[in-house]
């Protein structure tokens, strides 16, 4: 068991990765999942309408700490739209192809989805 992180970064190592899938030529996936119907469609505020009190980035650096303890206040709908936004944010469209989002991507083919669990937000039941 000593051993496994080296393991790992010979295994990991340039010479051991396979081809991508684009590079395979496989399609790329959807920008978004279809919509199945199966749950309520909540109409949230657009992300760049929600007041974000501005930080530089040493203050939020030095500033940064886990927190195990949480409010009982429920999240505000505009503080929802604004973390949907920062998790997976398009902030610009190409060509209806390619999507430029707040998260990084390989060859912007992303491969994730954020689903939302309310338990307690504001107006949603």
């Amino acid at each position: 068991m000593e051993q496994i992180g080296r393991e790992f970064m010979r295994k990991t190592r340039f010479e051991y990765l396979q081809p991508s899938d684009q590079m395979r030529g496989m399609p790329q996936p959807p920008l978004e999942a279809a919509y199945t119907g199966t749950g309520p469609v909540i109409d949230l505020a657009p992300p760049e309408s929600v007041g974000v009190d501005e930080i530089t980035l040493r203050d939020a650096i030095a500033g940064r700490e886990s927190v195990r303890t949480y409010h009982d206040a429920p999240l505000a709908p505009d503080e929802l739209s604004f973390l949907l936004w920062a998790t997976q944010g398009i902030k610009k469209t190409m060509r209806d192809l390619f999507t430029f989002r707040t998260v990084p991507s390989a060859g912007a083919r992303h491969c994730l989805e954020t689903y939302i669990l309310a338990n307690n937000v504001e107006g949603i039941d």
